[in-house]
């Protein structure tokens, strides 16, 4: 009932069949244009993320952002459809375009986009060549990236848990997030019958997962107070590094690390979880039987376990969202899609499984620009 339900939600389309439903009304405004731009040159531009695509059920909106001295600039490129949906298509595109710096909105085309946008503060400019040209204002606010760099989903129940994640590592290159590394998220220590994963900082998991390896516990529940005081000093000595390296409008992710813990508990009988979150000092929070995703994929309810058919949609649904956005405002999600598992057999106890469910097609990009990057030996 609850995967029939959550595969229902997250049946989405990838972003080359949101073109073809969109292509018609872009289509019909290009047509007004002098034939220096092509369908197939627009179709490529939102392909490697140089564009952005609003839709409605009857209606698409085509933008860019662009660099001027005072700030980046919301083009308004194309829009096409019914008036009304392509109006709040604008609004949309202008909060947008407001959370990523954007000090003004400008449209390019047919004097009737004055007329029609003008009640919402547009004025007009001088014309380039033909074209009528209008200008809005925006707020002066700053670029913010959301709060997520990775995916790391999470399913708990009493007697099977899972975890599914990508494996991109990224860092500062010749841009901010550029790819550096593949690597595994999830992390299995079998005398504690326990599955670790985190989000944010790199270096917890790591001395986590050493210290964890050298401890006396039985189980999860036994290296909790270790592992609260360890994430807290690793991400203490960590911030500062990552804050001097990143803007100040866009540190919201630093803050946002976050370790699981999952594993069996022999008091309880049944797998159990605990989040450590830097906005909470790191102190074990008890997870309840149900979804943990990282990050949100909307209308999902949190009080559903899944199997690993659906932990895997809902990983594929995040990396198709991303695909949506500018590369440079995209969240670090690519790799490999894996899944990791525990599950208590009567006969066998705690068993853990471990697969690749599938390989994002960003992969080989990825993986090119990270050679790119090598120093020549």
């Amino acid at each position: 009932m609850a995967r029939a339900k959550i595969n229902g939600i997250v049946a989405v389309e990838t972003g080359d069949q949101r073109w073809d439903r969109c292509a018609g009304w872009l289509a019909a405004a290009l047509a007004y244009e002098d034939g220096r731009r092509s369908m197939a040159d627009l179709f490529s531009a939102y392909r490697t993320g140089q564009m952005v695509l609003f839709d409605a059920p009857q209606s698409a909106m085509l933008v860019e952002l662009l660099p001027s001295s005072n700030g980046r600039l919301l083009n308004i490129l194309l829009a096409g459809g019914r008036m009304d949906e392509v109006d709040q298509l604008r609004a949309q595109a202008e909060t947008w375009g407001i959370a990523r710096g954007c000090v003004a909105a400008v449209v390019v085309g047919r004097r009737g986009w004055l007329r029609a946008w003008r009640r919402y503060g547009y004025v007009a400019a001088p014309m380039i060549e033909r074209w009528h040209v209008a200008t809005k204002t925006l707020s002066q606010g700053g670029r913010h990236r959301e709060a997520q760099v990775t995916a790391i989903n999470v399913s708990l129940s009493p007697y099977w848990a899972g975890v599914a994640s990508d494996t991109l590592v990224t860092g500062c290159g010749d841009r901010e997030f550029a790819p550096v590394a593949f690597s595994s998220k999830v992390l299995y220590l079998p005398h504690l019958k326990m599955m670790l994963a985190s989000t944010g900082a790199i270096t917890i998991p790591c001395h986590l997962l050493a210290a964890a390896q050298m401890c006396c516990g039985r189980d999860v529940t036994e290296i909790l107070s270790m592992a609260s005081e360890l994430c807290r000093r690793e991400f203490a000595n960590s911030r500062d590094f990552l804050f001097g390296l990143h803007p100040e409008d866009d540190r919201a992710w630093i803050d946002d690390a976050t370790a699981y813990l999952i594993g069996w508990s022999n008091k309880a009988g049944r797998f159990v979880g605990y989040r450590l979150q830097a906005r909470s000092d790191f102190a074990p929070q008890p997870m309840t039987d149900g979804l943990y995703l990282h990050p949100q994929v909307p209308k999902v309810p949190p009080d559903f376990a899944v199997d690993a058919a659906a932990l895997v949609a809902l990983t594929r649904h995040q990396w198709t969202a991303e695909l949506r956005k500018l590369r440079d405002d995209r969240n670090a999600i690519g790799g490999d899609l894996c899944v990791q598992s525990l599950r208590w057999d009567s006969q066998a106890g705690v068993v853990f499984e471990s697969r690749i469910a599938e390989r994002f097609s960003t992969y080989e990009a990825d993986l090119t620009e990270m050679r790119a990057r090598e120093p020549v030996r």
